[in-house]
């Protein structure tokens, strides 16, 4: 393995909470890009993941284990399908209000998102569910 290259763990949810390895290419101090892997099944309604493939992340390290470095804010998009999983993850987790966790979305993405829930056959019912309760206010975020 090239000396830049390592992996950096990344945030997952297949059923529970879990951070992946993922090989990833060093771009700076703390920054890097990660590359493809099989984990990003962006088929699968059950894996959502905070960060994915080409995505350029910026990563911290845990404090007194030597571990790797632990991806915590995105610094540029990669793979347009990540922000899907990225949206969904952030929901499941968060329960955010929509206005906000919406703020810089295209309309078409939240439109996409939309769909994607309804029309899959399993969903995390904490996403459904939330975007059952915020339906009227994602609506009017879609018609402004």
């Amino acid at each position: 393995m090239n000396p830049a290259n390592t992996r950096v763990y990344v945030k997952f949810v297949d059923g529970v909470e879990v951070f992946i390895p993922i090989d990833a290419v060093l771009v700076s101090e703390n920054i890097y890009q990660l590359l493809a892997d099989n984990e990003f099944d962006y088929d699968d309604n059950a894996v959502l993941f905070e960060f994915g493939s080409h995505d350029v992340v910026k990563t911290h390290l845990p404090e007194g284990e030597k571990q790797l470095p632990t991806a915590y804010e995105l610094i540029t998009a990669g793979d347009e399908r990540n922000l899907q999983k990225r949206l969904m993850i952030h929901v499941l987790l968060n329960s955010p209000e929509p206005k906000e966790f919406f703020g810089e979305v295209s309309q078409n993405e939240i439109k996409s998102i939309c769909q994607k829930i309804e029309e899959a056959t399993f969903g995390y019912p904490d996403i459904k569910k939330w975007f059952s309760l915020h339906k009227e206010t994602i609506k009017g975020l879609i018609t402004n």
